[in-house]
């Protein structure tokens, strides 16, 4: 596990911005794009504020979990989708991520195990909620760390179906086309477009596209 005094200076930054649910669900709309993401609303998102610690990984300042509601009229009857937002604000790889993510996806499920009525949780028809893993990464180096868990198990290959597996989202700054971002203004897209100029000449030289 790296050290969390690592992450730069702006991890905080990140956080404070994507705390905001309308910064939150703009960047999800537009960089996530999943159709029943779409059509959501700031009241349809909750950031779950608290930290999902365990003894064996700390979560990092940067991460952020929030939890949608879909369908339904009331709280009583909507399904809750879960989106454990990883910011990876570093220089290099992280190469324990898969497992770094089955944890925390671990201790969300459990939590939420926990807090349901022992005798609902036992009912035929009870389902843990999904959970959608994202993670942000604005290194310079290309992301070379398997997105899928299966891939950090031994001779996975051998065992089919049987290995547990996940795949996460990568949204890797530096490979975000320059006109895609462009196409809209919000914060969000403002500030992806400003992360991408790594020198004081880019910088310069960009400026007027953040309009």
């Amino acid at each position: 596990m790296q050290d969390t005094k690592e992450h730069q200076p702006h991890d905080k930054g990140y956080k404070r911005i994507f705390s905001v649910k309308k910064n939150f669900l703009d960047f999800i709309k537009k960089y996530v794009g999943f159709d029943w993401m779409l059509d959501l609303t700031v009241d349809d998102i909750e950031l779950v504020n608290k930290e999902f610690v365990t003894d064996q990984f700390d979560t990092y300042e940067s991460d952020l979990v929030y939890k949608i509601h879909l369908g339904g009229l009331s709280r009583e009857s909507v399904e809750e989708v879960y989106i454990f937002f990883l910011q990876e604000m570093q220089s290099k790889n992280d190469f324990t991520m898969p497992f770094r993510l089955l944890v925390y996806m671990t201790a969300i499920w459990m939590d939420f195990f926990k807090n349901t009525d022992e005798k609902r949780r036992k009912r035929k028809d009870y389902r843990l909620p999904p959970i959608i893993p994202l993670v942000l990464y604005n290194g310079a180096p290309d992301w070379t760390a398997p997105l899928h868990f299966k891939d950090k198990v031994a001779h996975s290959d051998r065992f089919n179906g049987y290995v547990c597996d996940f795949e996460y989202i990568l949204i890797n700054v530096c490979k975000l086309d320059r006109g895609e971002i462009k196409k809209r203004n919000t914060l969000i897209d403002n500030i992806l477009l400003a992360d991408q100029f790594r020198t004081k000449e880019a910088w310069l030289e960009n400026v007027k596209d953040l309009s």
